[in-house]
């Protein structure tokens, strides 16, 4: 955690943490893992907690983050991003079938419109018609500089100089302006617009996200990144890209890696001039995604990642006969799924749902920090409404009334969700399901 994710007083914070901790390690005594698996491992919310309960406990970890390509799962044991087993200049020799095939996946994402995080619909609008959404000159050309959240765990350990989107919108705009292109930013939604831009009075400065983020990548002259997922999104459009910070991708001879204005402006000269070698950069860029796709990413659409997981347990010492007699998988946890999609599908068709408070006035919900969210009538009614996306009856009752009530009311609602702290007797209609204070399924 950075001093940029505090939010709380920093006493409440690290006492949290402590009290968070102690919990990890006393889970880990009781069923004693052969590893650990964490989220990214830095950052905000206490998700680096895993990575000091395994330094503590003399265990491996494995990180978990959302993968540098659609629908898929880091699963790394050293870490991410630039703490990643990928990271560095090394990339894989391909073997004709091993080419073909990254080749055939970098062409179906440029056919294809999914980025790594949008949802925006792709216009596959050619640079003309970019720049007349832009009101840009027709005979323009720009460079595209897309922001990333400020305080993101990822510049704050990856990037050596730029830390600040303010500051490399200034130093991409000295050099855009002395070569003639304009500069075209795209605000992170997260970002506080005052704290990212100042001075915005330059003819050459455009900002701008209205626009699919591919067509912005694909129709510029050069992409500027510090180091997130874009700048792959970049690369995989065949477009060059400057990096000024650390990432998975950079430093392997794919990407203009720059650490001040003197190296954008010198990167940029390069591009312009045609230094930029098409066939060398795709071919390390098929040896990039064939490196990501069989060393570090699981496959979230496939139901067999078992190869990658199997390679990455190695590098920690843990190996496997496959022939073996698969393990019994815990009646428990196959219990609790099952209930949870027999929920899931229930919610999905009904037209009506009731959901009945049981939860003692004055109950609350222990979340991040030593702050506790009172649940109130609103906070439910919210919930409900926005996860199922459905109107929903509320009533208010005692426990001991609840059986009362649902013999009562379950032939009028197509579901009813029963809010307790404890879990209830079964009851006979299948559309009843018990939900803990923090509206998830109880065990």
């Amino acid at each position: 955690m950075f001093h940029a994710h505090f939010e709380k007083p920093i006493e409440d914070v690290v006492f949290h943490g402590m009290l968070i901790l102690d919990e990890i390690l006393a889970l880990i005594n009781k069923i004693k893992p052969d590893f650990l698996v964490g989220w990214n491992g830095n950052g905000p919310h206490f998700i680096f907690l895993m990575k000091v309960a395994a330094k503590i406990a003399n265990l491996p970890i494995y990180h978990v983050e959302r993968g540098l390509l659609p629908d898929t799962l880091v699963f790394d044991p050293y870490g991410v991003n630039f703490k990643s087993n990928i990271a560095g200049s090394y990339l894989p020799l391909l073997s004709t079938a091993e080419r073909q095939v990254a080749r055939d996946y970098i062409q179906n994402y440029r056919e294809s419109s999914k980025t790594i995080v949008g949802t925006q619909a792709r216009g596959y609008l050619n640079k003309s018609q970019v720049l007349t959404k832009l009101g840009l000159p027709e005979n323009a050309n720009y460079l595209f500089f897309p922001m990333q959240i400020e305080g993101d765990s990822n510049i704050i350990i990856n990037s050596p100089k730029y830390k600040k989107m303010k500051q490399v919108m200034e130093d991409s705009l000295e050099v855009a302006k002395k070569l003639n292109l304009y500069l075209i930013c795209r605000p992170h939604p997260e970002n506080k617009m005052e704290d990212v831009f100042g001075d915005r009075t330059s003819k050459y400065l455009v900002v701008d996200n209205s626009i699919h983020i591919h067509d912005m990548l694909a129709n510029s002259v050069a992409n500027v990144v510090i180091n997130s997922t874009v700048g792959l999104e970049s690369i995989l459009l065949g477009k060059p890209t400057i990096c000024l910070g650390n990432s998975a991708y950079s430093g392997k001879g794919i990407t203009f890696d720059a650490y001040s204005v003197a190296d954008i402006h010198e990167a940029l000269n390069k591009i312009i001039t045609g230094f930029y070698n098409d066939e060398a950069i795709e071919r390390k860029t098929e040896a990039l995604v064939h490196l990501l796709k069989s060393r570090q990413l699981l496959d979230l659409k496939s139901k067999d990642n078992n190869e990658i997981l199997l390679n990455l347990l190695k590098v920690h010492g843990f190996y496997f006969n496959t022939l073996l007699k698969k393990p019994t998988l815990p009646a428990k946890a196959v219990d609790y799924l099952t209930r949870s999609k027999k929920m899931d599908q229930v919610l999905k068709s009904s037209k009506t749902v009731l959901v009945v408070n049981c939860l003692p006035s004055g109950t609350l919900q222990y979340l991040n920090g030593s702050k506790k969210l009172l649940i109130t009538e609103k906070m439910i009614k919210d919930h409900f409404t926005k996860t199922l996306k459905k109107d929903i009856v509320l009533y208010e009752s005692k426990l001991d009334d609840v059986y009362g009530l649902i013999d009562t009311d379950s032939a009028d609602h197509d579901a009813i969700l029963i809010l307790s702290l404890s879990k209830g007797v079964p009851v006979v209609p299948e559309h009843v399901f018990w939900l803990d204070e923090f509206f998830l399924m109880h065990n």
